[in-house]
């Protein structure tokens, strides 16, 4: 028996397609090596949540919480408030 495992991902959302595809534009800012998956909008009255991973490359020059500011800093200026809840995945080894 095999047990598998599907993490609840819109894929025909336009809102969630519109914020996926600006956070793919500020990776490719921060560095194209970042990528990015899992991702996921939590949608509220007051406030969205982007939920998502991210897998960073080994030796990167910048740490988690940089990297989030920066993410951070870009969605601070659309009218809706945005949350970021990221999990960091490092690789640990290069090539």
């Amino acid at each position: 028996m095999m047990t598998l495992h599907m993490d609840p991902i819109e894929y025909d959302n336009p809102i969630t397609n519109a914020y996926f595809e600006d956070l793919k534009q500020i990776l490719s800012q921060i560095d194209p090596a970042i990528t990015v998956h899992d991702f996921r909008t939590v949608l509220g009255d007051e406030h969205t949540n982007l939920v998502f991973d991210l897998v960073i490359p080994y030796g990167f020059h910048l740490d988690d919480e940089q990297i989030k500011a920066e993410i951070d800093r870009h969605f601070a200026s659309y009218p809706t408030k945005i949350y970021t809840v990221i999990t960091f995945d490092h690789q640990y080894t290069g090539g």
